[in-house]
């Protein structure tokens, strides 16, 4: 799947994963490929892009914004 992390000043994070998993407002949220569209607010956390089962990205939001849809999972992150 299509995952975009987008911050204020610039894009953290553009590429293909396995899963990315979310600090959203009702708890996280892991969404893997075909997941159902969503949007949803996040809090502060910890946003994980994984690539299989060994590798993986994290970075630290503030809260903010995610949209998953058929093409790709936006990240508009605080």
């Amino acid at each position: 799947m299509y995952i975009r992390i987008l911050a204020i000043d610039k894009e953290l994070y553009a590429g293909n994963a396995d899963a990315l998993s979310v600090p959203a407002a009702s708890g996280e949220i892991t969404i893997l490929e075909n997941h159902v569209p969503l949007v949803s607010l996040l809090k502060a956390g910890k946003v994980t892009v994984r690539h299989g089962e060994k590798s993986k990205e994290e970075f630290s939001v503030r809260g903010g914004f995610v949209e998953v849809n058929p093409e790709k999972v936006t990240v508009l992150a605080e």
